[in-house]
């Protein structure tokens, strides 16, 4: 469902908005995408090395995550639990992509995702 909203700092309108379920607190967040950025509103659970994926399907706990990790893209490293973006990294096309997922590298845990189409 097309946004017609502006992403933050004036840049270019977001192709679409997607609700993200949050295993951990049952709350929704907003997460929105454009080709150079990444953004969620709302908050997630606080925890140590949080990681934001690109995945080519949407998983919903560790054990799909961990079979499609390898073919993911990582973003970057999610330091902030509310309101934050990432900078997608050169040479990665986000529309190959039809989900994104946060996951804790240094405890293996499913955090949380979003189908972004």
């Amino acid at each position: 469902m097309p946004s017609s909203r502006r992403a933050p700092s004036g840049a270019a309108p977001l192709p679409a908005t997607f609700p993200a379920p949050t295993p951990f607190t049952g709350a929704r967040e907003r997460v929105r995408a454009s080709d150079t950025r990444i953004w969620l509103e709302g908050k997630i659970s606080p925890g140590p090395d949080y990681r934001l994926y690109l995945t080519l399907s949407l998983a919903t706990d560790e054990a799909s995550f961990l079979k499609i990790k390898d073919q993911s893209v990582q973003v970057g490293e999610v330091k902030a639990f509310s309101n934050f973006s990432l900078d997608v990294p050169p040479g990665i096309t986000v529309g190959d992509y039809p989900a994104v997922l946060i996951w804790c590298e240094a405890f293996g845990e499913f955090i949380t995702a979003a189908e972004l189409n």
